[in-house]
């Protein structure tokens, strides 16, 4: 992790000291993320914001190196626990309503590489950096539930509030369209993933004899639809 730190040290070092084909620019959008796989299963759909900076360029190549941070926010989806209850244990669950919530905050350099000039710029992109997840609350111990009112849950001691840091990596397909000398619009779609856990192993208890155990949830991946701009300068 150390060595792949510095290798992004250096590489946004050399953006900013090189002057030969610079062309600075900066780049801005928002959009919505859509959780993929086991992630999309437990939580939901939120909004996404961007900001990023083009320090070198290489005409020739038509490739911009990028250095970026990212703000990605998400929202517990309580069916998902109701479900598994319903579906493992025979029974409903009353009074489950927490409003949990997940962050990711992502800090990545990469390249922007163009597919054409024009007004019309079709790009492909791909970044790799550092993944900071922040969680509200998350599953990670034993969940009791009474054995004498099974649908009546206990989430006492069951969760943790806390962030992890993993490696974060994305790729991405958009279109760049100009509409003023030194402005120009950005769409775009992006897949991201991430190396940290979001949940841990943990038992819901009915009695005894009934009972499940969930498997550990890793790796979140989403998908980010954005809209943003494009400023020369």
């Amino acid at each position: 992790m150390k060595k792949f730190f510095s290798i992004i040290v250096l590489l946004v070092t050399f953006c900013f000291a090189s002057n030969s084909y610079s062309q600075n620019k900066l780049l801005i959008n928002a959009g919505a993320n859509i959780p993929m796989g086991t992630f999309g299963d437990s939580y939901k759909t939120g909004p996404s914001a961007e900001i990023g900076f083009v320090a070198f360029s290489l005409p020739a190549s038509k490739l911009d190196l990028v250095v970026s941070a990212g703000y990605n926010s998400f929202s517990y989806k309580n069916d998902y626990f109701i479900n598994q209850v319903k579906t493992n244990l025979g029974v409903g669950v009353t009074g489950f309503s927490p409003d949990w919530k997940a962050s990711n905050i992502s800090i990545m350099a990469g390249g922007r590489l163009k597919m054409s000039t024009g007004k019309f710029v079709p790009y492909a992109e791909g970044q790799l950096g550092f993944s900071m997840f922040s969680f509200s609350d998350r599953l990670t111990g034993q969940i009791n539930a009474s054995s004498s009112d099974p649908s009546n849950v206990s989430l006492n001691g069951a969760t943790e509030s806390g962030s992890e840091t993993g490696l974060g990596a994305a790729f991405g397909l958009g279109t760049e369209i100009s509409v003023a000398p030194k402005l120009a619009l950005d769409f775009g779609v992006k897949y991201n993933y991430s190396g940290v856990t979001y949940a841990k192993v943990y038992k819901v208890f009915r009695n005894n004899n009934s009972q499940f155990t969930t498997q550990e949830l890793k790796n979140p991946s989403y998908v980010t639809a954005k809209i943003g701009v494009v400023v020369n300068f």
